[in-house]
């Protein structure tokens, strides 16, 4: 059950930067990140092969430890097998990936140290910060995912910037900064600030699982259901059919892209790579239901699956598309001298 079994470091841990623990009981590296379960039952997933009928035509997740594109047609944008995460900023034409390695134990616990590698796509320039585990692309930057008395007060790891976003414990917000969605201590979800507008009660949805548009006209979350609340109109949702982990992303147009169980056993080398054919030394440990990366509209009756393996999808442009694999080209070019 590796795609569940984990769990989250401390708060001293992540706010003095010392990495994370892993799991105590594997020498597998098993974070959970955001993998927080959204639903359970209700409609049928459907397999959808094509983009063609998607309003927003690109979007980047991850498959199998590297960080892959897909505008139509799927392209591999990084070479590594070993990334926990990748976010792309449009507004700063940056993309960034995390991994990690184990730097020692503690009473048989694995004490596992990230790094954020952060790339500027124009000039190709990177540098990294340690001690980010896992990232989140909002507000026109991009923000350690931290337990929420940590996020208030969050960098921007793009700007250094420090807004504080108080009273929300964790926050989204659009890309110019001007519309702020975000949870409130008593766990419900809230717009404005100060808030303003109720959106979801704290049973509607799970703490880290909610995201809003780059224009901040749409605000996606899940639960049981995954839902969109359109500003100044109603919330539509549908009932999931299988597991969603991980945060949605939420286009303009009200677009909804999540990380979801389709229903195929793999066998997980660690909660970001897997595949469907069993690895050697692979055993009951290593198998849990396959992800992939799912798609809805409000309106439709189902969810429907772009990519059958994959997870942590992100809407992005198509000019930033156009640099990703500009900068993938250059990087392989290296890596194969």
């Amino acid at each position: 059950m590796l795609r569940k079994g984990c769990s989250y470091p401390s708060a001293q841990q992540v706010s003095a930067g010392e990495g994370r623990v892993s799991h105590p009981t594997r020498s597998l590296q098993i974070v959970c990140n955001v993998d927080i379960i959204c639903g359970t039952m209700g409609v049928i997933i459907a397999l959808m092969p094509s983009m063609a009928r998607a309003q927003t035509p690109c979007f980047v997740f991850v498959q199998g430890g590297d960080g892959f594109l897909d505008c139509g047609r799927q392209t591999q944008i990084t070479h590594r097998g070993d990334l926990e995460g990748f976010v792309v900023s449009d507004i700063k034409s940056s993309a960034a990936y995390v991994t990690s390695r184990t730097a020692g134990a503690i009473d048989a616990t694995d004490i596992v140290v990230s790094t954020v590698t952060i790339v500027d796509l124009k000039s190709r320039v990177s540098r990294d910060i340690k001690g980010v585990w896992s990232l989140v692309s909002t507000c026109g930057g991009m923000f350690a995912l931290a337990l929420p008395e940590v996020q208030r007060k969050s960098q921007n790891l793009l700007t250094g910037n420090m807004p504080d976003y108080a009273p929300y414990d964790l926050f989204r917000c659009s890309t110019d900064g001007s519309i702020t969605v975000g949870k409130l201590k008593n766990g419900e979800l809230w717009e404005g600030r100060p808030p303003r507008m109720r959106i979801a009660a704290a049973s509607d949805f799970g703490s880290y699982q909610f995201n809003i548009s780059a224009d901040g006209s749409q605000v996606a979350f899940c639960n049981k259901r995954l839902c969109v609340y359109s500003s100044g109109s109603r919330t539509t949702c549908i009932r999931v059919a299988e597991l969603v982990t991980g945060i949605p992303s939420v286009s303009d147009s009200g677009e909804v892209l999540v990380s979801i169980g389709t229903g195929g056993t793999c066998f997980y080398r660690t909660s970001y790579s897997f595949s469907r054919k069993r690895f050697e030394g692979a055993t009951d440990e290593n198998k849990d239901e396959c992800l992939g990366i799912g798609y809805w509209k409000p309106g439709a009756d189902s969810v429907r699956i772009l990519e059958p393996l994959g997870r942590d999808p992100q809407w992005i442009e198509p000019s930033t598309a156009e640099l990703l694999r500009a900068w993938s080209g250059r990087e392989l070019d290296h890596r194969t001298k």
